[in-house]
C-alpha cells in the first residue's frame, strides 16, 4: 500500500515490455534484473518480469534477479561481475538504475565479457540526463521534468482535500545514442 499523501512512480509492464521487446529483437532469452534500491516491491517487480518473459518465451532465474544490491559502486560492480562469470548465466542484464552504469560495465568487462556482444546492457534513467560510457548502452526512461510536474499536481490536490491517484505512471522514452567514451 501507498503511505496517504505520498505518490510513488512505477515501471509500468507496458514500459517493461517495451525493454523486454528491445532484447528479444537481439535474440537475448536470458534476462538478468539488477537494482541498487528496490522503489517498488520484490514480489510485485518478480511477478511482472516473470509474466512479460513469457510473452516472449525468454526467461530468468531468481539468482539473477538482483533487487536488493547495496547502493555502492563496487557491490554493481561485483554483481555484474558474478552475473557475467556464470557460464550458465543471463545474456543480457537489466539494470533499474542508470547512477551505476559504468560499474556494471567494468564488471562485465572484468569477467572478460564484451557489452553488447557477449551480454546486453538495457537500462532504465533520468532522461534528459545522460552520461557517456565506456560501452554501449540502450536507455528507457522517463522524462523526470515530467514526472516534477506530475508531483507537484498531486502534492497540490492532496493540500486542497483531494484523494488523487497515488501511482504515476509516464510514458517510456528511449535513447539509442548512448554516447561510448
Amino acid at each position: 500500500p501507498v503511505q496517504e499523501g505520498v505518490a510513488k512512480t512505477r515501471l509500468s509492464r507496458d514500459s517493461l515490455r517495451t525493454m523486454i521487446d528491445y532484447l528479444a529483437v537481439r535474440g537475448r532469452r536470458k534476462i538478468a534484473l539488477v537494482e541498487p534500491a528496490s522503489w517498488f516491491r520484490k514480489a510485485e517487480k518478480e511477478a511482472a518480469l516473470e509474466d512479460v518473459l513469457a510473452e516472449y518465451g525468454m526467461r530468468s532465474e531468481s539468482r539473477w534477479q538482483q533487487l536488493e544490491v547495496p547502493d555502492t559502486s563496487r557491490a554493481m560492480r561485483n554483481v555484474a561481475e558474478l552475473l557475467a562469470t556464470d557460464p550458465n548465466g543471463p545474456d543480457a542484464l537489466i539494470l533499474y538504475d542508470d547512477n551505476a552504469v559504468q560499474e556494471a560495465i567494468d564488471g562485465i568487462q572484468a569477467a572478460g565479457k564484451c557489452v553488447g556482444e557477449d551480454i546486453e546492457l538495457v537500462v532504465w534513467g533520468n532522461f534528459p540526463w545522460h552520461e557517456e560510457y565506456s560501452a554501449p548502452v540502450k536507455r528507457f526512461g522517463v522524462d523526470m521534468w515530467q514526472l516534477v510536474r506530475r508531483a507537484r499536481r498531486y502534492i497540490d490536490a492532496c493540500r486542497r482535500g483531494e484523494n488523487p491517484e497515488p501511482v504515476i505512471e509516464l510514458d517510456t522514452l528511449e535513447d539509442d545514442s548512448a554516447a561510448v567514451r
